[in-house]
């Protein structure tokens, strides 16, 4: 989820108008409790690089401001067609 919210931010760049951001990988994951059903998990991502080619940003899961994951997404972009 972490990753799709950040490949929905790095769209909303112009700078990646017609491109296609691919998961490049995780680093630094914490997972710090387990979500059960019926509970709402909120999500956060904050761009910390983002370049022509790749970006950079970290992520955090949480329920009821308790923090469920933690993580530092990476990426890269590629054209579309």
């Amino acid at each position: 989820s972490i990753a799709q919210l950040g490949a929905y931010i790095a769209l909303c760049d112009d700078r990646f108008a017609g491109k296609l951001p691919l998961f490049g990988g995780l680093d630094s994951a914490r997972f710090r409790r387990q979500v059960g059903p019926g509970e709402r998990l909120d999500l956060e991502v904050e761009m910390t690089r983002l370049s022509a080619r790749a970006g950079r940003g970290q992520g955090r899961a949480s329920v009821n401001g308790e923090l469920a994951c933690s993580c530092e997404l990476l990426f890269v972009v590629v054209d579309a067609s």
